[in-house]
């Protein structure tokens, strides 16, 4: 199974690496950025939801505050230039919920 799974990630990579840049993006593929960015959430009780950036992955900026809350690990993922960010309401609800950002520090309300 190991050496099945190995194969496979192989023949993934390879293909990644064969397909040309324009491909890449006709297909939506995330684009590449100049900075690397984290997401988070903080270790106290508050439940805020924080995002850091870095050009290098050793000098990262200030933490920016996102304005919603959770108490749940989250999930990002950068698609056309935006930086979306998926977490569970904090009120209880157990709703899924999407806000997004161009630049780490502006973030759109809530989605469902």
């Amino acid at each position: 199974m190991v050496r099945q799974s190995l194969v496979i990630f192989l023949l993934l990579a390879l293909c990644a690496v064969l397909l040309p840049p324009a491909t890449a993006l006709q297909l939506g593929a995330p684009q590449a950025t100049s900075r690397l960015f984290a997401v988070y959430v903080a270790s106290d009780d508050s439940g805020q939801m924080l995002v850091t950036s870095s050009p290098d992955g050793v000098n990262w900026s200030p933490d920016v505050v996102i304005p919603h809350t959770t108490h749940m690990p989250v999930s990002a993922a950068l698609f056309r230039n935006r930086i979306y960010v998926g977490y569970v309401a904090s009120d209880g609800s157990g709703q899924l919920l999407i806000t997004s950002s161009p630049d780490g520090v502006h973030w759109s309300p809530d989605t469902v």
